[in-house]
């Protein structure tokens, strides 16, 4: 059997490169993403409830995490530098980000409304309709 291009050329694959493991998510990722929850939220408070702006949560991209990601890698710059093993890794801002969004429409005005009025409907609806539950 022929080697090299010829081999590629009858249809055969070449050499594989190897896999690379699986990343997981850092506890790191985590722990950081948790402590700026509470900012993130602080931050659609004031936007929707004090200054009445939807907005925050209601377009496809959460608009208010974006400069906590941003400002982490800002901060990042220099830790590749200086610190490589601080800095943070792409799936690690990932992470991050995707938490972020997610606690950012769980703390919006329009999730909030929603889910008490979801919340109590079952009991509600079951004074009507004792043996319903």
């Amino acid at each position: 059997m022929p080697a090299g291009p010829a081999r590629a050329a009858q249809g055969e694959a070449g050499p594989v490169a190897p896999a690379r493991p699986a990343q997981r998510v850092s506890w790191r990722a985590i722990v950081i993403a948790l402590s700026l929850m509470p900012i993130n939220a602080a931050g659609v408070m004031k936007a929707e409830v004090e200054l009445y702006m939807s907005w925050p949560t209601m377009v496809a991209v959460p608009l208010n995490t974006l400069p906590l990601v941003l400002a982490l890698m800002a901060a990042n710059v220099p830790l590749r530098r200086w610190r490589p093993r601080w800095a943070l890794t792409s799936g690690e801002l990932l992470t991050i980000y995707v938490m972020l969004a997610i606690a950012n429409v769980v703390a919006g005005w329009e999730s909030i409304q929603l889910a008490l009025g979801q919340a109590v409907s079952p009991a509600y609806m079951a004074m009507d309709a004792p043996d319903a539950l």
